[in-house]
């Protein structure tokens, strides 16, 4: 009983600092995830704005010949 109870202590700590390191561990997962939707989020932004001038210009462009008249939608 007594070797159990001077192991006690350090593995208090171990299991102290493993927790840390799995906080650490999840935070960073989480803080990437973020990230990761942030750089998804900010270039379906610009996609959808770089279409919209994009179509905006191809309407205008082809609107002088009615033939060729094409309209995005």
């Amino acid at each position: 009983m007594s070797h159990f109870t001077s192991l006690w202590p350090p593995l208090l700590v171990l299991t102290h600092v493993v927790t840390l390191e799995a906080r650490a561990v999840v935070l960073h997962l989480a803080l990437s995830s973020l990230l990761a939707a942030c750089v998804v989020l900010a270039t379906a932004c610009y996609s959808t704005r770089f279409l919209r001038r994009f179509c905006a210009k191809a309407t205008v462009r082809t609107s002088a010949r009615p033939s060729l008249r094409i309209i995005f939608t």
